[in-house]
C-alpha cells in the first residue's frame, strides 16, 4: 500500500510538471494561445506561412527544464509557399515542423501516467493544410502561431 501510495504522488508531480511547462512554453514559443490574432498579426507573428501535404510524423523528446516532454516533427512538402525559406530535396521543398505531442507519457519506475493535452494540434498524413509557422525556440519547437489557430486544414481540394 506504502508504495502505491509513493507511486501516485511521483505521478500526481510528474503531471503537475507536465502542466506547468506546457503553460510556460506558449509564451516562449511566440504563440499566445489566449489572444486573438487577426490576418495581419498572424502574419507578422509567423516565420513561414506555406501550403502543404504532411508527408511523416516522428515523434521524439526535448529537455525542459530538468525533464523530458514528448515532441512529434511533422516534415510537409510545400506545395505554395508565402512567406520563409524552405529546405530543397530532389527538386521539392519541405517543411518541418517540430511541436508538442497532445499525448504526454509519463513513466515512473513501473507505472505509466499518461496527460493529455486539450488544444494541442495533430497533423494528419496526407493531409494539406496552411500553415502560419513560428520562429523555432530555444528548444527546437516551431508550432504554429497561436497554436491550433494558425493551422487550416484544407478539403476539397482538387
Amino acid at each position: 500500500m506504502h508504495k502505491y501510495k509513493n507511486s501516485l504522488l511521483t505521478q500526481g508531480r510528474l503531471s503537475i510538471l507536465v502542466i506547468a511547462l506546457v503553460m510556460l512554453v506558449p509564451s516562449t514559443l511566440h504563440a499566445d494561445s489566449a489572444r486573438q490574432m487577426n490576418l495581419r498579426e498572424m502574419c507578422q507573428q509567423a516565420e513561414k506561412i506555406f501550403r502543404g501535404t504532411v508527408v511523416s510524423a516522428s515523434p521524439g523528446t526535448v529537455h525542459v527544464g530538468g525533464g523530458e516532454l514528448q515532441v512529434v516533427t511533422y516534415r510537409i512538402r510545400v506545395d505554395e509557399s508565402f512567406k520563409g525559406d524552405f529546405k530543397e530535396l530532389k527538386g521539392m521543398r519541405f517543411a518541418e515542423v517540430r511541436m508538442l505531442s497532445p499525448q504526454q507519457i509519463n513513466r515512473s519506475g513501473s507505472s505509466r501516467v499518461t496527460t493529455y493535452l486539450p488544444g494541442m494540434p495533430q497533423l494528419i498524413i496526407g493531409q494539406p493544410y496552411l500553415l502560419f509557422v513560428s520562429r523555432a525556440n530555444s528548444v527546437g519547437l516551431s508550432p504554429p502561431v497561436g497554436l491550433g489557430r494558425g493551422l487550416f486544414r484544407i478539403r476539397g481540394e482538387g
